[in-house]
């Protein structure tokens, strides 16, 4: 008969010392991956990735934003997702998993002074709030404890207008998110930074770069969902766009004025930028699928004839690529891997 066996369980301390240590093995671009992978497993049918248009027009400042339809958070499953270390709604431990700690270790560490995620459902139009941000005393990564109207101390409340941020955040909701979702905002490490231009660590990327990430990382897209990036054309202040007004506007509008719009630019995927049905000068050639002995299958792609003009926005030219959960890894572009 065995015996019972009493444990005490086992607490983990200086986590931030793991999210920094995972955010420095991760890519540059993780955390697009990481939210883009959110959105989908909440069931989301449009992901838009672009600025917090809000801080751009009070504060002239362009925050990382991105937002889903998902089926959103209520105040409770906000808590428990997004102030633990290992807990997004599914379990750490599989090769294959998740993890539930992407986002976090991703956003985190160039982001000190705070990742703030809203969230919707149908039972809660008002909404929840949760701000992750870093401890400047102790360096631990946690929930800021934020004041309520009624005088009371939380870390999930509801929406408020935030006056040192310039954002209301109960109003910043885009129009397409009518009933559920999430939004998530990147506020640099003093708030002041353009996180959607630059990390808050000085680390740039391109304003082309995550629709490029993703059109060379997810091979394709689920065919019911829509995902758009808002690319704005320049990272010179005076050629940005000052409202989503201004850069939504038509071309017409602009005709012997500064041009000063977005590209809202539609992610496709990688197979679709292969493939690439329609275009006038060329198409696809040739395709199949061997076997290996181990049954791992080889897709191959030939295209006859003059590739698209897709420049840095997908993979342009031939690639070698390992194909896991519809997402490519270990891309390979140089000529000797293919011999």
């Amino acid at each position: 008969m065995k015996k019972n066996i009493h444990i005490e369980k086992m607490s983990v301390k200086g986590v931030q010392n793991l999210i920094d240590r995972a955010y420095r093995e991760g890519s540059e671009m993780q955390f697009v991956r990481e939210l883009y992978k959110n959105s989908i497993e909440a069931g989301a049918t449009q992901i838009e990735f672009g600025p917090e248009w809000q801080g751009v027009e009070k504060q002239g400042v362009y925050r990382f934003m991105v937002a889903d339809n998902g089926k959103g958070m209520n105040a409770s499953e906000m808590e428990t997702f997004l102030n633990t270390f290992g807990s997004g709604g599914k379990p750490v431990g599989g090769a294959h998993e998740n993890y539930g700690i992407g986002a976090k270790t991703s956003t985190l560490p160039w982001n000190y002074k705070g990742v703030v995620v809203l969230s919707w459902t149908e039972n809660d139009p008002v909404g929840s709030m949760l701000w992750l941000c870093k401890n400047p005393s102790t360096g631990e990564y946690g929930a800021k404890i934020i004041q309520t109207d009624d005088g009371e101390y939380n870390t999930v409340v509801s929406p408020y207008n935030d006056k040192e941020f310039g954002i209301n955040w109960g109003k910043i909701k885009p129009s397409w998110l009518q009933i559920s979702g999430t939004i998530v905002i990147c506020l640099g490490n003093t708030g002041k930074e353009n996180t959607f231009i630059e990390k808050g660590r000085g680390e740039s990327f391109s304003l082309q770069g995550i629709s490029a990430y993703l059109n060379k990382r997810i091979w394709e897209i689920p065919e019911n969902v829509e995902i758009f990036v808002q690319e704005l054309r320049s990272k010179k202040k005076e050629k940005m766009p000052k409202s989503i007004e201004e850069a939504s506007r038509s071309s017409l509008f602009n005709k012997g004025k500064k041009d000063n719009r977005w590209n809202r630019r539609r992610v496709k995927g990688a197979k679709q930028h292969l493939i690439f049905p329609g275009h006038k000068k060329g198409e696809m050639g040739a395709t199949g699928k061997i076997t290996a002995k181990d049954g791992t299958e080889l897709k191959w792609y030939l295209w006859k004839g003059e590739r698209p003009n897709i420049h840095s926005n997908a993979h342009e030219k031939g690639y070698i690529a390992a194909l896991y959960d519809n997402e490519l890894y270990d891309v390979k572009t140089h000529h000797s891997s293919f011999s």
